[in-house]
């Protein structure tokens, strides 16, 4: 019981000292050093997440490439209903 509790805090800590280390990498786009960055929070489970998607799209924009399409990320959806509902 022990061994988990200190593997969660150890897991958490790293994941809070590497969500703002990433961040700038990710607001930069610059999507290789944000791997890389990953790479040095091994016990964040935060890193390990954001690094599996990063490396899915990159693959994906790879594949894009070699295709000849152009990779654009999608659209977020809307989070407005679209019509609105009144209460009598």
């Amino acid at each position: 019981m022990i061994d988990r509790l200190m593997a969660y805090n150890a897991a958490r800590k790293q994941s809070r000292a590497f969500a703002p280390a990433v961040a700038g990498a990710l607001r930069e786009g610059k999507l290789d050093e944000a791997i890389k960055i990953a790479d040095r929070y091994k016990k964040s489970h935060l890193a390990k997440v954001v690094v599996a998607g990063l490396q899915e799209f990159q693959a994906h924009q790879m594949s894009a490439e070699i295709s000849g399409k152009r990779s654009k990320l999608p659209s977020a959806p809307s989070i407005a209903p679209k019509r609105s509902f009144t209460l009598s």
